[in-house]
């Protein structure tokens, strides 16, 4: 799955993976974000109000910024919630 967002006249391209084979990982791929992040608060949360790991909060440059035509991810983040961590390339 693909998605993309656009808020504040801002695109973002993002695939979110759900791999029943590996429960508790959950990884995201970043293609397309026109404001690098600034206004974005990038993590996973178990529940409303539940535990969570963050990558990043409002934080410019957090996502490499891309292109409409960009074909392969310029961030892909995995978080683990078995071991609380996360990894992230490039």
């Amino acid at each position: 799955m693909l998605c993309y967002l656009e808020l504040r006249n801002l695109n973002t391209a993002v695939q979110v993976i759900f791999d029943e084979n590996s429960l508790g990982i959950v990884t995201i791929r970043y293609f397309q974000a026109d404001d690098g992040g600034a206004y974005a608060t990038i993590g996973v949360q178990e529940s409303s109000t539940g535990s969570f790991m963050q990558y990043a909060a409002n934080t410019a440059n957090a996502v490499p910024v891309g292109s409409e035509s960009t074909i392969s991810p310029t961030l892909t983040l995995i978080f683990n919630s078995k071991t609380n961590t996360f990894t992230k390339t490039p």
